[in-house]
């Protein structure tokens, strides 16, 4: 519990809090790459163990396009065995 976080994580009214790790790890899991990242205490940009000591975050993502899967005329094109 802190000042800006004044609730234990499961008395929280409406918002659940995450931490940068917990994010972090959603977007791994779910195809996002973070290419850049901010970490903010009031005015302030931390650097220094941020999922510790920062009270937000901003994230800049993307997410790799889907990957056709091969159809069956192009399996036997490439490197495939004979019959």
């Amino acid at each position: 519990m802190t000042p800006s976080l004044p609730y234990r994580w499961y008395d929280t009214p409406n918002v659940r809090f995450l931490s940068i790790s917990d994010f972090r790890r959603f977007c791994r899991e779910n195809g996002f790459t973070v290419e850049q990242a901010s970490f903010l205490s009031g005015e302030k940009t931390i650097s220094f163990w941020p999922n510790l000591r920062a009270l937000g975050a901003i994230f800049l993502l993307s997410k790799a396009k889907e990957m056709k899967p091969q159809s069956r005329s192009d399996s036997g094109k490439k490197g495939g065995l004979a019959d």
